[in-house]
């Protein structure tokens, strides 16, 4: 496993607490020296890594259980006609397997270099577009839904847009910008 932290242009000191896992763990960090945005630091990940599959974790969220990477990493490693596996998150104490989010799902970087998918960066929204591209590109068989919670995801950030968030019309039109890059890919590929 491979873990890398991008920082997105954050002040937050984080390094100590990496420190002590940096001897048994490969983390590479990335600083960004300006805010990017969340689209563009995760395209700045995604860029950066070589594995065979990726994952997302926000700074503010976890992983639900202990086992949480090996469910996912077993289920897309033993098929592999499988592009995305998507376990459940619990987002307001409720689970939820949502195409919206890129929380708690497992990607095939060889179906994503295919098509050449990238994360835009918008208002918000920035997951739905990535995943919407990539939902309307897998069969059914390729895009696997699994009924275990992997994830938990928070909002609880003060400065998080997901709680501070109230421009109506920004979100709107990110919400438009997510289904219209959606729409282009798919004409472009079906």
């Amino acid at each position: 496993i491979n873990i890398y932290i991008i920082n997105d242009g954050s002040d937050n000191n984080y390094t100590n607490f990496i420190k002590k896992y940096k001897s048994i763990i490969n983390i590479k960090e990335i600083t960004n020296k300006n805010n990017l945005g969340l689209g563009k630091t995760r395209q700045i990940g995604i860029d950066n890594s070589s594995s065979k599959y990726f994952m997302f974790i926000d700074c503010d969220d976890v992983f639900y259980r202990n086992d949480s990477i090996e469910i996912l990493y077993k289920k897309i490693n033993n098929n592999n006609n499988i592009n995305v596996v998507s376990g459940l998150i619990i987002k307001e104490n409720k689970p939820e397997n949502s195409i919206v989010y890129t929380h708690g799902k497992i990607y095939r970087r060889s179906f994503i270099n295919k098509y050449n998918i990238k994360s835009i960066n918008c208002y918000s929204y920035e997951d739905l577009a990535f995943n919407l591209i990539i939902y309307f590109l897998c069969n059914d068989d390729e895009y696997i839904k699994l009924n275990k919670i992997v994830y938990l995801y928070n909002k609880n950030i003060d400065n998080s847009l997901t709680t501070t968030n109230n421009n109506i019309i920004l979100l709107l039109k990110s919400f438009l910008e997510s289904y219209n890059n959606a729409y282009i890919y798919a004409q472009k590929y079906n």
